[in-house]
């Protein structure tokens, strides 16, 4: 069994990708279906690492009893991924 959460923050989203089962699981969240109609610019949260704009979703292979945790920030809002301001802190 494979699951998708979702925390809104005020200029992005979190998401994680959780896969329950015992072998490695792709997985695909689609901005749509996280209210974003534009592109994002996602940062893998655990990797610390920006993996750049992408237009219309995410995919990942997620290890067997892994999660992939992802900051997800539409890109007509031109944040900065991997800066962190005083009001913005870590998920």
């Amino acid at each position: 069994m494979s699951e998708v959460g979702q925390f809104r923050r005020a200029n992005s989203q979190a998401v994680l990708l959780f896969n329950r089962t015992a072998s490695k699981a792709t997985m695909r969240i689609e901005w749509e279906n996280l209210g974003i109609y534009a592109a994002a610019g996602v940062r893998d949260l655990w990797l610390r690492r920006d993996l750049g704009v992408l237009t219309r979703e995410y995919v990942a292979d997620v290890p067997a009893h892994g999660v992939v945790m992802l900051r997800v920030v539409p890109h007509y809002q031109k944040l900065e991924l991997s800066g962190i301001g005083e009001d913005e802190r870590p998920l």
